[in-house]
């Protein structure tokens, strides 16, 4: 194997194992479009009270960043079912998220970054402690779904459809969280970084080799 072309390989297969999730990762299928959030101008609720056949999957296992862009007071999330002062966490499948109060922000919070595949609705709840750990899933209490400009979807009810990110409020809409394909950690963009400059370090080096035209 000629070594001049290692940099480009080595620069090719760090790129490979950087690159963040391709988009569309959210495949779903809901009855209708409603109206969306004002907070998210152009988006579509997917699911709500006339609604609970809409699905939202992920079909291969995803690294997905999960963000918090707003969120009222937690005593407020299931008043009248759990005690005021109770801990409230966020469930997705195995996984489990502190929640936490915070000002409207449209960029987010990372909470946190995980892999996940499967059924979203049937796996997304609230779970909190009674005497024993009580988990409460989608729809009961209700969790609506939002997609956005990036998504694309066809059919006349129901719909189906594709995005690369997904926004859900909580029940009572006291919070507002996107879930999208991670982004790399700043190892990774180092190493993004050095696999762009071994190709062009590549790249020079051949051309200095290069014949001079006879």
């Amino acid at each position: 194997m000629r070594t001049k072309h290692l940099p480009t390989m080595i620069a090719a297969l760090t790129l490979a194992l950087s690159a963040p999730a391709s988009a569309a990762i959210f495949s779903f299928e809901f009855a209708f479009p409603a109206a969306g959030l004002p907070e998210l101008p152009g988006s579509e609720l997917l699911s709500d009270n006339a609604n609970f056949a809409t699905n939202v999957t992920i079909g291969t296992p995803t690294s997905l960043s999960l963000f918090r862009l707003r969120q009222e007071n937690s005593a407020d999330l299931l008043p009248g079912l759990v005690p005021r002062g109770t801990d409230i966490d966020l469930v997705l499948g195995d996984n489990r998220f502190e929640i936490d109060d915070q000002a409207f922000n449209l960029a987010g919070q990372l909470i946190a970054t995980f892999t996940y595949t499967g059924d979203m609705i049937g796996s997304l709840g609230l779970t909190f402690f009674d005497g024993g750990e009580i988990f409460l899933y989608h729809p009961d209490p209700r969790f609506d779904f939002y997609i956005d400009q990036t998504a694309t979807y066809d059919g006349i009810g129901p719909y189906f459809g594709s995005s690369d990110v997904i926004w859900f409020t909580l029940p009572g809409n006291t919070g507002l969280y996107r879930l999208q394909a991670a982004i790399p950690e700043p190892a990774t963009w180092a190493m993004l970084i050095i696999g762009f400059g071994a190709t062009g370090m590549a790249a020079r080096r051949n051309r200095r080799m290069a014949p001079l035209p006879q």
